[in-house]
């Protein structure tokens, strides 16, 4: 067989493309033959892993229980053997059934338990079922399965080499045109009398030499006509018919698919082969029309689906091979006429091929033919009627009328042509579907493949053919493929109604619908096909999203452009939730919540703009309407360790983009006059941190499920925000309170940091009112404690700062503050008083820890007096505060001595 592929591959090379695609036709015939023969050998090994799965499966089921022995109940002598005490057991050896000749349907198997008391049980083993076959090893066993293959390589070659005799010999004249052509007859008439006298004897090797004989009288003929006009058109089309007939008859007659086969293929070969193609199509396509009368008639009679589809494709692609090398626009009289037949012809074939299946089998369609014959008719019209500007819009029309009828005409013939018709029927709706967009736009290859890939998924659920399935998965990506490699083409000016936003609608429910089988059928899906819903469905997002955003950039303004495209992905994610829902798609639905990651990328595209402008005054409230509802609606589903984080994500970005919005407002309105700007930096968190403190006294959702999230994991960060904005704030703004006088604590910003630091601390008194958190809470109240107690000593120094600024004339920089007397003095002093209130709470409260923060804290100032207030030593500022901390210290040490530790 690797010979056979290998040789097969340098001839179809060779007569293509000369020596180089001799030698690339035979290492691709060594490929496919290794890829096979890898192929069978993993069947094989799965069909022995399956046998022994099985095998142990009915051992492990069936074993008796050794603890508890019964006598055996099975009538009839058995065999017994009484061993050792010690259980051991030992089945008869059992050829498997891969290794058997000739397998049974059922063998029953008797094995004995060797152990005392003595069990027997019994197995059956069932031989597996051989995979099926696909269509193209049908075709390659019809022709080259069964004895004396190099016969039928041999006769492939002779023809070949026939046909290239003749055309060596015409181009240099050797001898007489008569004589060469009433050779090369007188030679396959030869070849089909001896075939036809051993067809009793031996029937493999006589059917190859009456096909051999055919395609040489094909050659003959054709040659004698076309080439040097020797015989008339009407006995030349007389004798092809002939010729044909004799065929058919033949292969009528011994049922042989291998004669038709090799007369077909010969007949259709040979105006290649004497390199035909100058001249009138008419010819060459008239010619081509007898050859499909012959294929129609075999078809009337036998349902031998190899010869239709040899047929249909050598039609098809030697049309299509002719139309690249010599079509022009003047032969499209001569040519339409002919497609049109040929369409209809095949049309006729995969009709009559359901009809003359076998009585279980009846009305079982052949999918590449009901579904490759349209699309291959399309493939050559769009060529066709390329300069005309309605051309393909009317020709979808007229195919889409005509699937209809058929469709009419089989439904009511019984209930076994039904997936026929219904396969038609679906056809028809394609079809017609498709005669909109094509009115706009000529483009229309990657719909038609996107949509008819979707139905032949369809219809390979309906046959249970895993080839059709794979066809129709492999169909739709190449459209997606020919759709992207016409980017650049124009779409139309009318939104929504161009081919580009259809193509890519259509190309996106053709993928949604194959994903949608695949869930609807997984006890028919195979194990390759699994990862092909999520694939799918990915895909035809894709599409949709590509689509839907390329047609808001064409048809929208850059003004409301950002805006129309989140409203779009929120109106997805709803309607994906709602058809989810009506169809119990779950892993459809879920990907409704891709919204919550969009939000954050939207958010960053919108940058450096403020979120309500180019269309988010619209687009916001939609998005964060439709987030949570999406949840809502996924509460039940969502896994518990995953529910905290879309909450946690849509709150958080409320109040990112709240922050954004309002400190864009305030910077707007109030032309960065006082310190509204730094104040809009954390209302919004402390405003989110506020309403979910009350919200969570409610019982609404989400409170009610997810109160633990929202007060601890959401409510967490808001906190943190508030209080490191006091920080930040409170080391870098100057507090402006215009247009009021400035007065410490008595302004809108340090009320602002008031609330900050407040809020944070009303939400930790919540959470110790809650069970799950009072633990967590004792353990971190010393860290808890410490960070307020930070937090509130840098604002304090903050206020004083600030005083010093506005009633001492001091620059509010950290410079200014260092080379200050009178600033490094009320720091000193200050300091020494905080110290002094924190060393008197200690002893009052027996807090051993705070009166050491206190002296910690008077130990920086001693350290700071002699460091740095030092330095200025003659000024009245530094007298002042040695003063002032000396007497502090006096205080601290009469009033407030160290707590005792405690025991």
């Amino acid at each position: 067989m690797a010979l056979l592929s290998i040789c097969i591959g340098i001839i179809a090379g060779g007569m293509l493309f000369q020596f180089a695609g001799a030698v690339s036709g035979g290492i691709i015939g060594w490929f496919y033959y290794s890829l096979q023969l890898l192929h069978t050998r993993q069947n094989k090994q799965q069909q022995e892993l399956e046998w022994l799965r099985s095998r142990l499966s009915a051992h492990l089921r069936d074993k008796p229980d050794l603890t508890q022995p019964e006598p055996d109940q099975t009538p009839g002598p058995e065999p017994v053997v009484i061993a050792t005490p010690a259980p051991m057991v030992r089945p008869m050896p059992v050829k498997p059934a891969w290794q058997q000749e000739q397998p049974v349907p059922k063998t029953t198997v008797a094995l004995t338990v060797k152990t005392e008391p003595a069990y027997t049980f019994k197995y059956t083993p069932v031989p597996e079922t051989p995979a099926e076959p696909s269509a193209l090893e049908n075709v390659m066993k019809a022709i080259f399965n069964g004895e004396n293959l190099l016969v039928k390589l041999g006769v492939l070659i002779l023809f070949c080499g026939i046909a290239f005799l003749v055309k060596y010999a015409a181009q240099r004249g050797m001898f007489p045109l008569e004589l060469r052509l009433m050779s090369a007859a007188a030679g396959g008439v030869a070849l089909l009398a001896t075939g036809w006298q051993l067809r009793t004897k031996r029937a493999e090797y006589a059917l190859a030499l009456q096909g051999g004989g055919i395609g040489i009288l094909y050659l003959v003929s054709y040659a004698a006509f076309r080439l040097y006009g020797l015989i008339p058109a009407i006995p030349s089309f007389a004798l092809l018919v002939v010729i044909s007939g004799l065929c058919a008859a033949l292969a009528l007659l011994q049922e042989s698919r291998t004669m038709a086969l090799f007369g077909s293929i010969g007949g259709f070969a040979a105006p290649f082969l004497a390199s035909v193609g100058i001249g009138d199509p008419a010819v060459l396509f008239g010619y081509y029309t007898v050859l499909n009368i012959v294929v129609i008639s075999i078809a009337w009679f036998r349902s031998w689906r190899s010869i239709n589809l040899t047929g249909f494709l050598a039609t098809f692609l030697l049309s299509a091979i002719w139309g690249a090398n010599y079509y022009k626009p003047a032969y499209f009289s001569s040519v339409e006429p002919f497609l049109i037949l040929f369409f209809l012809i095949y049309l006729g074939v995969s009709v009559l091929f359901s009809l003359r299946q076998p009585p279980d089998l009846r009305g079982m369609p052949d999918a590449t033919l009901v579904f490759g014959t349209p699309l291959a008719a399309f493939a050559l019209q769009s060529a066709l009627v390329s300069d005309f500007r309605y051309g393909m819009a009317w020709s979808s029309l007229a195919a889409g009328l005509c699937y209809l009828a058929c469709c009419r005409l089989l439904w009511n013939r019984g209930h076994q042509l039904r997936p026929l018709a219904a396969s038609f029927l679906a056809l028809s709706g394609i079809l017609l579907t498709l005669t909109i967009p094509l009115a706009f736009d000529g483009r229309w290859t990657s719909a038609a493949w996107a949509l008819e890939g979707a139905t032949m998924v369809w219809l390979g659920f309906r046959t249970e053919r895993r080839l059709v399935r794979a066809s129709g998965y492999l169909l739709q990506f190449l459209s997606g493929l020919a759709f992207a490699f016409g980017l650049t083409h124009t779409t139309g000016n009318v939104p929504l109604l161009n081919s580009f936003y259809l193509g890519c609608l259509l190309i996106s429910l053709a993928g949604l619908y194959s994903a949608f089988l695949l869930q609807r059928h997984p006890l028919r899906t195979e194990e390759w096909e699994q990862p092909f819903e999520y694939l799918l469905i990915a895909w035809g997002l894709c599409w949709w999203s590509g689509g839907a955003l390329r047609e808001l950039e064409q048809t929208l303004d850059k003004e409301f452009l950002y805006g129309a495209i989140l409203l779009c992905a929120a109106l997805t994610a709803l309607l994906i939730r709602l058809s989810a829902r009506k169809l119990q798609w779950q892993n459809f639905g879920w990907t409704s919540l891709l919204l919550l990651p969009l939000m954050p990328a939207a958010a960053v595209a919108w940058f450096p703009a403020h979120p309500l402008a180019q269309g988010g005054w619209f687009a916001w409230p939609v998005a964060f309407s439709t987030s949570w509802w999406l949840l809502y609606s996924h509460d039940q589903d969502l896994p518990a360790t995953l529910k905290p984080y879309p909450h946690a994500l849509l709150v958080w970005l409320l109040a990112l983009l709240g922050t954004l919005e309002l400190g864009w407002q305030v910077s707007f309105t109030m032309l960065q006059q006082g310190s509204l700007q730094e104040i809009s930096q954390v209302v919004m968190p402390i405003s989110l941190l506020g309403l979910l403190v009350i919200a969570n006294r409610t019982n609404v959702w989400p409170f009610r499920q997810e109160r633990i999230t929202y007060q601890g994991i959401i409510a967490l960060p808001l906190a943190v925000w508030s209080l490191g904005w006091v920080v930040v704030s409170s080391l870098t703004c100057i507090g402006d309170s215009s247009p009021l006088p400035w007065l410490p604590l008595l302004n809108q910003f340090d009320l602002s940091i008031l609330a900050a630091i407040a809020v944070p601390l009303v939400w930790l008194r919540s959470l110790y009112a809650e069970h799950e958190f009072q633990d967590l809470l004792h353990e971190l109240q010393l860290s808890i404690t410490a960070i307020f107690s930070a937090v509130s000593f840098v604002w304090l120094n903050g206020i004083l700062a600030r005083s010093l600024h506005y009633w001492g004339d001091i620059p509010f920089t950290a410079h200014g503050m260092l080379h200050s007397p009178l600033a490094q003095a009320s720091f000193s002093i200050f300091w020494s008083l905080l110290a002094l209130l924190a060393t008197l709470y200690a002893v009052r409260h027996g807090h051993r820890l705070i009166w050491i923060c206190g002296a910690t804290l008077l130990g920086v100032v001693v350290a700071k007096l002699f460091m740095v207030d030092l330095a200025g030593h003659g000024t009245v500022a530094r007298i002042v505060s040695f003063v002032a901390v000396g007497l502090l210290l006096l205080v601290i040490g009469w009033f407030a001595p160290v707590p005792p530790k405690k025991e």
